[in-house]
């Protein structure tokens, strides 16, 4: 949140007269310094005798990620420890890791559901012996290489944008691309332009469907930051001005 807008919610969180409001946040204990506006405003707040209930979230320990992977895939939890124990040590319990490492295993039919048996099943051994990502942003980028050429260009317009973006910005965007293609002709312009060919809207729908992006209330937005990084880090760093200046 930019300052304004913290501003905004420290009035409303010490305002007297407001009984009924709970204020839940969250934050990035790496990206916040001590002389940040949010740790100046938790420090006001503090000294107003407001309670604040701080609570650290780190990793899942391999209980909790064999829990959400029982929850995951309706297996009891005593029959899905051999597949707890290889994920949780690829990922180390990092929640998005855990939930994309999974998504990869099911794209290359490693983790798979019988309908002849019924149930969830998986190999172990191939799951032990498959490479992975050393971080959540290799591996989101491995996922994002794997769609079409259109679908990645998208994604990486979108990354450009921000974390999301409105229908009716896209729709300018696709306007503004047949005159851009009428009136760039150079080698240039054609590499740059290329994506503006793409249909956005059909991309970006099987982007949600592919759990990278959400689409709410007519706004596209990127499931996960770290996902909106994956896709920007795609784009050559020589390009990147480029894309910026669609």
């Amino acid at each position: 949140a930019d300052p304004v807008s913290l501003d905004l919610i420290e009035s409303l969180i010490t305002d007297g007269e407001n009984k009924s409001l709970l204020f839940v946040g969250a934050y990035r204990e790496n990206e916040v310094s001590q002389s940040h506006h949010l740790s100046s405003m938790i420090h006001k707040i503090e000294r107003k005798s407001i309670p604040i209930i701080k609570i650290e979230v780190g990793d899942l320990s391999k209980e909790d990620t064999n829990e959400l992977i029982s929850d995951m895939i309706q297996t009891p939890a005593g029959q899905t420890r051999s597949l707890t124990d290889v994920v949780y040590r690829k990922t180390s319990g990092n929640v998005l890791f855990v939930l994309q490492f999974l998504w990869s295993l099911c794209d290359e039919y490693l983790l798979f559901f019988s309908l002849s048996s019924n149930q969830w099943l998986w190999n172990t051994a191939m799951i032990e012996s498959k490479g992975v990502a050393d971080n959540v942003i290799e591996l989101m980028s491995c996922k994002i290489l794997q769609l079409s050429g259109e679908s990645q260009n998208a994604l990486k317009l979108m990354a450009c944008l921000g974390s999301f973006c409105e229908e009716s910005n896209i729709h300018l965007i696709m306007a503004n691309d047949m005159a851009a293609q009428k009136t760039d002709i150079s080698s240039n312009a054609q590499e740059v332009f290329h994506f503006r060919r793409v249909d956005l809207i059909a991309s970006l729908n099987f982007a949600v469907k592919e759990g990278l992006m959400n689409h709410v209330h007519s706004t596209y937005k990127f499931a996960h930051d770290q996902i909106q990084l994956a896709c920007y880090s795609l784009i050559p760093k020589n390009m990147r001005g480029r894309w910026h200046l669609w």
